[in-house]
């Protein structure tokens, strides 16, 4: 009996057993940043060469994916700029989802702003959970 245990135990599912190993969050936070900024500047660029963005509007949205490298690079040193961001992105939501008719790539982009917004509202929960002060 004692046995059968041993060999249940030992097969039992871990994440590890698989080959999955969860990120670090400070890691993981440094990753989404950086993927918010090439959003961002990805996004202002091709607003502007494909999509008739106004020169001024395109340098704002390069703007934050320089402030979400910033970010990036010390997510505890540079917290406010995801308090932006969150403001930049819900304001984008608004503007788009005020415009009716909705324009289907706008509305695109803006959820996936609504994403962005909801994962800098956790990493700012957990920025006030670990800090250090």
């Amino acid at each position: 009996m004692h046995k059968i245990f041993i060999l249940i135990k030992k097969s039992s599912y871990t994440p590890e057993s698989r080959g999955v190993y969860p990120m670090d969050r400070p890691k993981y936070y440094k990753l989404l940043f950086l993927i918010a900024a090439i959003w961002n500047i990805g996004g202002g660029m091709a607003g502007y060469f494909e999509a008739g963005l106004s020169l001024q509007d395109m340098w704002f949205v390069i703007a934050f994916g320089v402030g979400f490298l910033i970010l990036c690079y010390d997510i505890n040193k540079h917290q406010g700029m995801a308090v932006l961001g969150i403001i930049e992105k819900l304001s984008t939501f608004v503007i788009v989802y005020a415009s009716v008719p909705i324009p289907t790539t706008p509305a695109i982009i803006s959820a996936v702003d609504m994403v962005f917004i909801v994962l800098f509202v956790e990493f700012l929960i957990w920025s006030k959970k670990n800090s250090t002060k």
